[in-house]
């Protein structure tokens, strides 16, 4: 926008806006009108006709009295009624957002606390939970190195009951869905996990052997995984993490975990793994119900004496009341294992 030049003549600031073709000289002639901008007042009407889009640039601008009226009151009625209003609808919504997230946050939370509740009394009660159990991870190897070793991105999991018999052999070729979990990692997964397994129970004359014999795993593959971001091809570096309890629980009263894991597979959302990994199974009825027995009173120290006393209690407390019946259990144990070692 501009003011214009003044005309002396005509008393008023003049504009060129357009151009016209003279016939008769065969040149173009500007065409001139008063210009809007004669004043600051009329400059400050312009700018805030248009910043509140009641009105655009030059041309759109409303000029006769009614015209202002209307696009005053319209100027008043967007600010007032419908500006303000917003902000604050808007600074609500964003509050309500927050707290729907912790809501969220806290279901997971006690979800996972609801899970971890159950598993542990299922474990209480059933002596053979764990060792009836495989735990798979499908992660992705970063290439990055740490103190710890490779840093990796976890990709899916699956808890896998089995159909374990202290007698009888079984083989299974199994399919079953990732899933998520949250305290390893917050995103969703896809993809499935084959895996076949075969067990091979070994006769014991113990009256005391629960589960002896060799448990194989063949982790097959992996079907439609998520892609890690960063990796420039959407798709990933997976390996498979095979974990079995093949012992009953110490004095700690959690059963040690034996891990096993395959090779990578590069650039790839369905790796072909075609790994073979065994476990050496061995549980006894005597130190399984010993470990229950830990874990069940570790459990309710922890529940009084808080997470930080645990370890001391634990060990102090409870491995003193049964030191000689330990001591005699894992050494019968460790005779029985003998047979699958």
């Amino acid at each position: 926008a501009e003011q214009g030049t003044w005309d002396p003549e005509r008393q008023e600031f003049l504009r060129i806006i357009a151009s016209e073709w003279d016939h008769t000289e065969h040149v173009w002639r500007p065409v001139v009108e008063r210009s809007p901008f004669e004043s600051i007042p009329a400059c400050f009407w312009w700018a805030i006709v248009t910043a509140t889009t009641v009105g655009y640039g030059d041309i759109f601008t409303p000029r006769t009295p009614s015209g202002k009226i209307v696009a005053g009151i319209t100027m008043f009625w967007s600010i007032c009624v419908l500006a303000l209003p917003i902000g604050v609808i808007g600074s609500n919504f964003e509050n309500v957002w927050f707290d729907y997230d912790d809501e969220k946050r806290e279901e997971e939370a006690n979800k996972l606390r609801e899970e971890a509740s159950l598993l542990r009394s299922q474990a209480f009660t059933d002596p053979l939970f764990w060792g009836k159990r495989l735990i798979f991870e499908v992660r992705h190897d970063s290439g990055i190195q740490t103190r710890d070793g490779s840093q990796s991105e976890f990709l899916g999991e699956i808890h896998c009951p089995l159909d374990l018999d202290a007698h009888e052999a079984s083989r299974k070729h199994m399919r079953m869905p990732l899933r998520s979990n949250y305290q390893k990692a917050r995103r969703e997964v896809t993809g499935h996990l084959v895996f076949e397994y075969n067990w091979s129970p070994v006769v014991s004359n113990d009256p005391d052997a629960m589960l002896v014999g060799r448990l194989e795993i063949t982790i097959a593959r992996a079907e439609g995984v998520i892609s890690i971001e960063g990796t420039g091809n959407s798709a990933c570096d997976a390996y498979c993490v095979v974990m079995a309890h093949p012992r009953p629980p110490d004095e700690s009263g959690y059963p040690t975990e034996s891990v096993r894991t395959t090779s990578i597979c590069e650039n790839t959302r369905d790796p072909f793994w075609n790994c073979t990994v065994s476990f050496a199974m061995c549980w006894t009825r005597a130190a399984s119900d010993l470990g229950i027995k830990f874990g069940m009173k570790n459990h309710s120290k922890t529940e009084v004496d808080g997470p930080q006393r645990r370890n001391t209690r634990a060990l102090g407390g409870v491995s003193r009341t049964f030191s000689e019946t330990r001591g005699e259990v894992f050494a019968v144990r460790s005779a029985t294992c003998e047979s699958v070692e």
